[in-house]
């Protein structure tokens, strides 16, 4: 398995990915979804409520790494010390109003990175690197005509 940080692949392509917020729908242990995330770009946007937060160890305020393996599809979330994606509390949903959850958005990704039509729930694995999951959809970030 061969994972490299989506954020230095998306900056040496002159990218400047940066993060933001999307909505919410049902329980989960991790979710995903994918929005208009600018005039010429789409948001890819990963929830994590308290629960799966508390497990992982992460804290609001975290910079967090979005390591990526294009072989099998590996996604890890991971912390960092400097660069990455700034975790930041989500309190525009009905989920976040009943516990905390919080968000990464991201607006690049490579383009064999699958992406959902809709907001989906994820199976993840936490272990002291991080969270790991299968990065899976229905279309391919290069499918999305708006970049």
């Amino acid at each position: 398995m061969a994972l490299t940080s989506i954020k230095k692949l998306a900056e040496a392509r002159g990218y400047q990915p940066r993060q933001g917020l999307g909505k919410l729908g049902a329980p989960y242990d991790l979710a995903v979804s994918v929005c208009q995330g600018g005039a010429h770009s789409f948001a890819y946007n990963i929830y994590f409520p308290s629960k799966t937060i508390k497990k992982a160890r992460f804290i609001d305020g975290d910079r967090i790494d979005i390591l990526y393996d294009p072989a099998d599809k590996t996604v890890l979330l991971t912390r960092v010390t400097e660069g990455g994606w700034k975790l930041s509390g989500h309190t525009g949903s009905d989920i976040a109003r009943q516990s905390k959850t919080v968000a990464i958005a991201i607006n690049w990704l490579p383009d064999d990175f699958p992406v959902p039509d809709k907001i989906s729930a994820v199976d993840c694995t936490i272990a002291d690197s991080g969270i790991m999951f299968k990065a899976t959809g229905v279309k391919v970030a290069k499918d999305y005509k708006k970049r």
